[in-house]
């Protein structure tokens, strides 16, 4: 609710309007008009987690009658933002905007039922996995298949695939970066699937990523991804799935690539830019369809950070020391780079990506001295 509350209202600066008809007014003549598909998107993803947690803090089990409060609340919710946002130079208020908020907080409510009834999911429930995996995939996927539109067209097709056929251009450094990401996703795929999956699951899930993407509008396929998923495949099944400390090499790996991604093209300057302490100021005021690409990027990027850390041996907290202190350094090193976001927001975003990850561990009774 603190995050909603803070994108909703930000920068907090209310001016009283005496000769506008009045807040409800100008609510009720944004009816009927459309919205956008990247606005219609960001508002149902702000209202997923409220929903989602909402379902689980009511202390009576959740069913039917426990989704129509959550979704009603988080009608309330939205609608008491667009109220005071009338009151606020250069933010709209509209009745698509409540619309897709109770959209995405009936959505979390529906999924806390599901991931948490006892009739669903049993797979997860019976072997106690905890499902900060699904987080970490869910990350992911929420950067990879963005837009979320598939659309019937061969010329989509075509401008999918065709970097992989037209001068393919295949730079060393995002080999790395896919490689690398690959491989995290086949220990997250470990993690989640019984031991007959393992030989199948990684190539399956990687081949119906591929595919999934080359129907999505706008993607295109990269060869760094596609040959580094083969190259994945190779160190993968051929070496590190023998390996007992398969974990910590790719928890380093995984690490490398994040401080390489973060000071990226090394090109510093002399003169030191200011560090942005206003949380997502930077998300606040760019473009909408790049900023919900680039919080999932980092969710993915700093959650499975501290998730692999775990995995690996580390325990919670020190795993959220060091991860939290390598961020800040970055970013603070940051001030130096030329057209990057020297800001706290992705602090920020790994901290909140600690806390969802400890909840859902400590949701399946998930114990630090099994993270070895």
């Amino acid at each position: 609710m603190l995050i909603i509350a803070y994108g909703t209202l930000y920068p907090f600066v209310f001016h009283a309007r005496p000769d506008s008809p009045g807040p409800l007014h100008a609510l009720a003549a944004t009816y009927g008009l459309p919205d956008s598909r990247s606005d219609i998107v960001a508002n149902i993803l702000l209202y997923i987690p409220f929903g989602f947690f909402a379902i689980q803090a009511l202390r009576r089990p959740p069913g039917l009658w426990s989704v129509m409060l959550v979704t009603l609340a988080g009608t309330l919710l939205s609608f008491s933002g667009e109220f005071l946002q009338y009151y606020i130079p250069g933010r709209d208020s509209t009745i698509a905007d409540i619309v897709s908020n109770t959209t995405g907080g009936f959505l979390g409510a529906a999924a806390g039922v599901l991931l948490y009834r006892k009739f669903s999911f049993t797979f997860f429930q019976a072997a106690r996995r905890p499902l900060s995996g699904v987080l970490i995939l869910a990350c992911w996927l929420g950067y990879r298949l963005f837009p979320y539109v598939p659309v019937i067209d061969p010329h989509q097709y075509w401008h999918a695939v065709r970097p992989l056929l037209v001068a393919p251009v295949l730079p060393l450094q995002g080999l790395y970066r896919h490689t690398v990401i690959w491989l995290a996703l086949a220990v997250v795929l470990e993690d989640l699937c019984p031991p007959v999956w393992k030989q199948i699951v990684l190539p399956v899930f990687m081949g119906a990523l591929l595919f999934a993407r080359i129907l999505i509008v706008d993607v295109t396929l990269s060869p760094a991804e596609v040959a580094g998923g083969f190259v994945a495949l190779v160190v993968w099944f051929g070496l590190l799935a023998h390996l007992s400390v398969r974990k910590a090499v790719v928890a380093v790996l995984f690490a490398a690539m994040v401080i390489i991604a973060a000071l990226e093209p090394f090109q510093f300057s002399a003169t030191a830019r200011p560090f942005t302490w206003v949380p997502f100021q930077g998300f606040l005021h760019g473009s909408i369809p790049v900023n919900i690409q680039s919080f999932f990027e980092k969710s993915f990027q700093y959650g499975g950070l501290l998730w692999l850390a775990q995995r690996a041996g580390c325990t919670y907290r020190l795993a959220l020391l060091v991860g939290g202190g390598l961020v800040l350094g970055l970013h603070f090193l940051q001030v130096y780079l030329p057209g990057r976001s020297a800001e706290i927001s992705d602090v920020l975003i790994l901290l909140i990506m600690g806390g969802l990850i400890k909840v859902m561990d400590e949701a399946a009774g998930f114990q630090e001295d099994r993270l070895s």
